[in-house]
C-alpha cells in the first residue's frame, strides 16, 4: 500500500545517502529496525564489514522493488540524480571482492546499474556525465579499490558512450558550438570523447562520420568556423584540461588522418586577414607537438601571408 511505499523510499534514501558512520545518528524508527536486522545496533558486536554488506544489499532490493513500478521506474530511469546515488554506492564498495558475500554484492550493483542505463529512456551523455569516465579514481584507498572503480566505469562507459557522441556533432553544426567547450566545469563528456583518444569518436563508424563532418566545412560556415574553435581548443588543452592531460592531447594531434582532416576543414575557406598570422602560428604549434608537416598543406592564399613584402 502507499504506506510502505513510503517507507521503502524512506529506507531507499537512507541505503543511498548515507555513510555508515551516519547512520548512527538516525532516530528513525525505520532505519533502527534495519540496523537491528543486520547487527549494526551499537550493542551488538556482529562482524562490521558483513554487517554493512547486507545493509547495501537491502538497499539494492529496495531498488530493484521500486523500479517494478513503472511510474518511479520511469522517474529514476530520467533522473540521473537517481543513478548517481546508485553509482555511489556501487563506487564505493568496489574494491571489496574479496570473499563469495561482497563478490555477489559487487555483481548485484553492477547488473542494476546495467539495467538502468539499457533502458531507452536513459539520455546518454547526462548518464555519461554522471559516470564520469575521466575520473582517475587514484590516491583514494587501495590500488585494488581504484581500480575496481575504473573497471566499474568502464564497463558503464561502454553502454552509453557511442550513443552520447551525438552531443559533439551537435556542437559542430550549431553556431558556436564548439566554443561553449571554454566554459569551465561544464561540457565534460564532449570534452573527453574529443580529448581521450580511447573514447568511442575516435574508433569507427564514429571516426568516419566526424571526418565527414569536418569535410562540409568549405560548403558550410558555421561548420568551418566550429573547425578553426576546434584546433583553438585542443592547442589550449595540450597544458592540460578539466578531463584529460597532455599527453592525451598530444596522442589526438599525432593522429596524421585527423590533424589533416582539421587542418584542411580550417583552411577550406579564407581566414580572415587578422587572423591568417594566427592560423601559421598554429600550424608550427602543431608540426613542434609532433604532427607531420605534410599532413598541414598551406593553400596559396595563406602562403602569401608568410611571404615578405614585396619593396
Amino acid at each position: 500500500d502507499q504506506g510502505n511505499r513510503e517507507r521503502e523510499v524512506v529506507l531507499l534514501g537512507a541505503c543511498l545517502h548515507s555513510h555508515p558512520q551516519e547512520l548512527k545518528s538516525r532516530t528513525s524508527s525505520d532505519i533502527n529496525l534495519l540496523r537491528a536486522k543486520n547487527g549494526l545496533d551499537n550493542g551488538v558486536h556482529f562482524n562490521a564489514h558483513v554487517a554493512e554488506v547486507n545493509l547495501s544489499l537491502d538497499g539494492l532490493a529496495i531498488v530493484r522493488a521500486l523500479l517494478c513500478d513503472e511510474p518511479l521506474r520511469t522517474l529514476a530511469l530520467r533522473t540521473p540524480a537517481s543513478f548517481k546515488l546508485v553509482l555511489y554506492v556501487a563506487l564505493k564498495w568496489a574494491g571489496w571482492t574479496t570473499n563469495p558475500v561482497d563478490r555477489a554484492a559487487r555483481e548485484t550493483e553492477r547488473e542494476l546499474l546495467k539495467t538502468i542505463l539499457q533502458s531507452p529512456l536513459v539520455d546518454p551523455y547526462a548518464y555519461l556525465e554522471v559516470v564520469e569516465p575521466w575520473a582517475s579514481d587514484y590516491g583514494v584507498g587501495s590500488k585494488e579499490a581504484a581500480q575496481g572503480r575504473r573497471d566499474l566505469r568502464r564497463e558503464l562507459r561502454d553502454l552509453i558512450a557511442q550513443q552520447a557522441t551525438e552531443v559533439v556533432f551537435n556542437l559542430l553544426k550549431m553556431p558556436a558550438g564548439i566554443s561553449r567547450l571554454d566554459e569551465p566545469n561544464l561540457w565534460k563528456g564532449a570534452k573527453w570523447m574529443l580529448l581521450f583518444p580511447d573514447s568511442p569518436l575516435w574508433r569507427a563508424p564514429l571516426r568516419e562520420r566526424l571526418f565527414e563532418t569536418l569535410g562540409r566545412a568549405q560548403a558550410d560556415a558555421t561548420i568551418h568556423q566550429n573547425c578553426i574553435d576546434l584546433l583553438d581548443y585542443i592547442l589550449g588543452a595540450v597544458n592540460g584540461a578539466e578531463v584529460s592531460t597532455p599527453d592525451h592531447v598530444k596522442a589526438i594531434i599525432n593522429d596524421e588522418e585527423f590533424t589533416n582532416r582539421l587542418w584542411t576543414a580550417v583552411v577550406s575557406r579564407r581566414i580572415q586577414y587578422r587572423m591568417q598570422e594566427n592560423a601559421l602560428s598554429q600550424r608550427d604549434t602543431l608540426i613542434t607537438l609532433g604532427a607531420v608537416e605534410s599532413a598541414l598543406p598551406v593553400p596559396e592564399w595563406l602562403a602569401q601571408r608568410r611571404s615578405p613584402a614585396v619593396p
